[in-house]
């Protein structure tokens, strides 16, 4: 008897969407630019809002202490072997002239955080946690890194042989595609300064029997996040190299 064995494979990763960007400016310098007074009424708060906040400095010299933080489902969590391979090569690539890498420790932000009253924190409950965590472990600044996909699932022509008992089980007849995106941010951990941003995203393409397709589905998806990840690495390096020459100039 003759044994004849399909195999289907697709797989398409698209790599896209590459971007960075510093900020060196000086607070002092923008608010003079600010009448000494309100223009319209009843602004007064406002007004006062805009220059506290914009009343910060960069206060950022290299080399520095570096924390990395990774989030995920608005969590902070530890950065998977892959990631932080990733990111150890990334830190002989730049060398000593930036300094040194440091993973900020879950435990030891949760540790010096006060809980939030609501189930779910918001996003200046996260960062306040991250700059105090950061504090504690004596870092310079934050480069927190934020990953988030969506999967969408789609039938094939072959879904036909969804309706058969064996059908379902070798042919494959669904169509998943994850788009991954990935963003981070440099932040002083002193006062808050934003230094620079930078972002990615990936796109991958597989297909899969319908059973058990939604824990393909999900396994894609992290392996996505990896891919993600891996790719804002150079955007970061980048965004570093052209901070801290604008840094110097300054």
């Amino acid at each position: 008897m003759k044994i004849i064995k399909i195999t289907v494979i697709l797989y398409i990763l698209i790599l896209t969407g590459c971007t960075y960007s510093t900020q060196t400016t000086s607070g002092q310098d923008y608010i003079t630019k600010y009448p000494t007074q309100p223009t319209y009424e009843n602004t007064d708060d406002m007004n006062q809002a805009v220059l506290d906040v914009a009343n910060v400095e960069p206060l950022l010299r290299f080399p520095a202490r570096i924390g990395l933080v990774r989030i995920f489902n608005g969590q902070l969590t530890n950065i998977p072997p892959q990631e932080f391979t990733a990111w150890y090569d990334a830190t002989k690539r730049l060398g000593k002239q930036f300094g040194e890498f440091v993973p900020v420790s879950p435990i030891i932000a949760d540790m010096v955080s006060q809980p939030t009253e609501y189930y779910h924190q918001s996003g200046r409950d996260l960062i306040r946690k991250i700059r105090l965590g950061a504090a504690r472990q004596h870092l310079d600044v934050v480069l927190i890194y934020e990953l988030f996909s969506e999967t969408k699932t789609a039938p094939l022509a072959t879904a036909v042989a969804n309706w058969t008992i064996i059908g379902m089980y070798i042919i494959p007849s669904e169509k998943t595609t994850t788009i991954g995106h990935a963003n981070a941010l440099l932040l002083d951990v002193r006062n808050g300064y934003p230094y620079g941003t930078a972002s990615s995203t990936a796109e991958e393409t597989d297909v899969f029997t319908f059973s058990g397709v939604r824990k393909k589905a999900a396994n894609l998806a992290e392996q996505n996040r990896t891919v993600t990840a891996l790719k804002l690495i150079p955007e970061v390096e980048k965004m570093l190299f052209q901070l801290k020459d604008e840094l110097k100039a300054h």
